[in-house]
């Protein structure tokens, strides 16, 4: 998976570009160029895009080369550094919270930045990093719908289209066996009634949804459009 976009994902508003990155606190400033990194000014990570290395520097010290496979994409969101390489076995997504080996916080196949929370996402287990520090996330949360891999905002909040069973200890359910779908909020609530027969998201307010079998349309408050 890939390092995603507002555009690719076609998430409301709020979801501000994945890879369009955001003001916070602090802000990591990364660079891409051919070669070797020349003194470019206020610079903390740089990628090398023809030797495939990345290169980072604390301060005004010397640039150093961060040990690494195959590391073809940088990108930051908010003070978070994104950094995607390919290997022998899958491609990997690794975030880092400050420059060097020791500002390592986690490894992902996929995220999303919006404009106060990055968002990393591996299967089932969910991580979320706000403009200073990773973020708690409730027990339920932490695992989004391995049958959607998406999430959206619901009146106003982030949430997630997830099975009513999803939420119990069984989550090795087919996909395509599970029923009441709903949206289920940060806060642990569900926002709109898992009553649906399959899963669903918003675009410009409005989901097409599968209702005892019959196709239907809904607002973000749960109700029938049609």
């Amino acid at each position: 998976m890939k390092f995603r976009t507002l555009q690719s994902l076609g998430i409301w508003g709020l979801w501000v570009a994945l890879w369009a990155p955001c003001l916070a606190h602090s802000q990591a400033i990364v660079a891409k160029g051919n070669g070797l990194p020349m003194n470019i000014e206020a610079g903390h990570w740089y990628l090398d895009t023809v030797g495939h290395y990345v290169w980072y520097r604390k301060g005004n010290a010397d640039w150093e080369m961060l040990e690494g496979e195959e590391m073809v994409g940088i990108e930051s969101c908010m003070k978070w550094v994104i950094i995607r390489s390919t290997s022998r076995f899958q491609p990997t997504l690794a975030i880092y919270g400050k420059p060097g080996p020791s500002g390592w916080v986690d490894n992902t196949t996929d995220c999303l930045c919006t404009d106060s929370v990055l968002w990393s996402w591996s299967n089932w287990d969910v991580r979320a990093f706000g403009k200073r520090d990773r973020i708690e996330l409730p027990v339920v949360m932490r695992r989004m719908d391995a049958c959607t891999g998406k999430a959206d905002t619901v009146q106003g909040m982030l949430a997630f289209c997830l099975a009513a069973n999803e939420t119990g200890d069984r989550l090795d359910f087919p996909c395509e066996e599970m029923r009441s779908w709903g949206m289920l909020g940060l806060n642990q609530k569900w926002l709109i009634e898992p009553k649906f027969d399959a899963p669903f998201h918003f675009q410009n307010g409005i989901a097409e949804v599968s209702y005892y079998g019959k196709p239907r349309r809904i607002d973000e408050n749960g109700d029938f459009v049609d």
